[in-house]
């Protein structure tokens, strides 16, 4: 075929901040070219009286993202295209930024989804080296990167389509479109995980983009890469817990069945009912120093040690029902995590689980919330209070405690907690003498009169 014409002085393939390199017999793109006055501008301290708002270059983005060094003049397109839904969230978090006033922030409250937002584009400047100026919040922009999101999408537009196409009918999914399928912010959900017996847990891409590597020939493949976040309920608060899956490269179309993750859509309301209700249960247990309940078979998992029980009478005994006492305080304090370290997401938790306890040791009883916050912060910890509305979904289903069946530490399923139901006759079932039960009905009579003047000769 004949060779495509040259590109066009601001066509589609030239732009203000750079132009596309083609191939001269198939047109294909080979590169992408920035402009020299892209490449040399000197914005590490833009002028935001004169402009009013915050500019971030082009450039700069891509050194962070794409690693490429002063003296660069072109990237290949596919080294831009794995971090496209990276830039993605950085134009849709900055609209909302700017859309938004600090009335709406304030009233919506620090844990709300747009204060979410807000913290995250935040976080996303200071790693470029900005920061909002003394005088207030000023809107944000990112210059030229909304013409080298539509370029890829059109460049790609193959890839791109397969991934939409696949996230809205469930169909068979590409590799190299998976960021599609899985873009930042989406709610996910798995029953794979390691030491909770099939037990399904959502999560929510926190960041997703694709790893170039040099294969053994000296091509270049890609490796998709996923930060998924949880909830973890421990010693009364919620901890953001972080970590990395890899997706496993394969050729052609692959079903979504076939995944470790699904995508958790609207339509799945009975699934989004048991999340919610797990929340609300973790929510409930915060406030309490400590409960005492019943579980279920199979949902309390022992702590691992070198102690052992007797062959398979005490394996149907750990795999029995029972009793137990959720402490998630007392058992921060003793080193016990509520996962197992059987997986990622295990040695995250674990992690973070160290972490905490250090700062919790670090503190004193004058200690105010102000220092807490502080040493939280510096630790690098993300904590609630109190369980976000946005984070509703992501709670982990574990909480430590201790089993009274099994004498023994771990963590339990919390779908499986049931409140305790009483015993009327329990009182007739104690083996004691008839003049001891006496005695005791009587201090317990003098002690209800006196206003608790007889609780100490009750407790010994």
């Amino acid at each position: 075929p004949p060779p495509p014409p040259p590109p066009q002085e601001g066509g589609a393939d030239d732009t203000k901040w750079f132009s596309l390199r083609r191939h001269p017999v198939s047109g294909a793109c080979e590169a992408i070219r920035f402009k020299a006055e892209v490449r040399g501008a000197q914005v590490l301290a833009p002028d935001v009286k004169r402009e009013g708002e915050l500019v971030v270059p082009l450039f700069l983005v891509l050194q962070k993202l794409v690693r490429m060094g002063r003296n660069d003049t072109e990237v290949a397109p596919g080294m831009v295209y794995a971090h496209l839904c990276r830039m993605r969230r950085m134009l849709r978090d900055a609209e909302k930024m700017n859309g938004a006033t600090d009335e709406d922030i304030e009233s919506q409250g620090e844990q709300s989804e747009l204060a979410l937002t807000v913290s995250n584009m935040l976080e996303t400047l200071s790693g470029f080296g900005f920061a909002m100026p003394q005088s207030g919040r000023v809107p944000v922009r990112f210059d030229g990167m909304l013409e080298l999101v539509r370029t890829l999408d059109r460049e790609f537009a193959d890839v791109v389509n397969n991934g939409k196409e696949a996230a809205s009918s469930g169909g068979p999914v590409q590799y190299m479109a998976l960021h599609e399928l899985f873009p930042i912010g989406t709610v996910v959900a798995s029953d794979s995980m390691g030491g909770l017996g099939g037990t399904t847990v959502a999560f929510r891409v926190h960041d997703c983009y694709y790893e170039p590597l040099r294969s053994l020939f000296g091509g270049r493949k890609y490796s998709f890469r996923t930060i998924l976040e949880s909830i973890v309920a421990m010693a009364g608060e919620f901890v953001s817990v972080k970590f990395e899956v890899i997706f496993e490269e394969f050729t052609g179309a692959r079903e979504q069945s076939m995944l470790p993750f699904r995508v958790l859509k609207h339509g799945d309301k009975e699934l989004r009912g048991e999340l919610k209700k797990r929340g609300e249960v973790l929510s409930k247990l915060s406030v309490q120093d400590h409960a005492y309940m019943r579980y279920r078979a199979g949902c309390f998992f022992p702590k691992l040690t070198n102690k052992t029980f007797g062959g398979a009478s005490s394996g149907d005994s750990q795999a029995a029902p029972g009793r137990l006492i959720v402490d998630t305080k007392r058992g921060l304090e003793l080193g016990h995590a509520p996962a197992s370290m059987a997986d990622d997401i295990g040695l995250a938790i674990a992690a973070e689980t160290k972490r905490l306890r250090n700062v919790h040791r670090a503190l004193s009883g004058s200690d105010s919330d102000k220092q807490k916050q502080d040493r939280v912060q510096a630790s690098g910890l993300c904590m609630y209070a109190r369980l976000p509305p946005s984070a509703a979904l992501l709670c982990w289903p574990t909480a430590v405690a201790f089993s009274l069946t099994l004498k023994q530490w771990g963590f339990v399923l919390v779908d499986g907690l049931e409140e305790c139901r009483r015993s009327r006759d329990a009182w007739d079932q104690l083996v004691l003498p008839e003049r001891t039960k006496e005695m005791l009905l009587a201090m317990s009579s003098s002690t209800q009169r006196g206003g608790g003047g007889g609780q100490p000769s009750l407790t010994r």
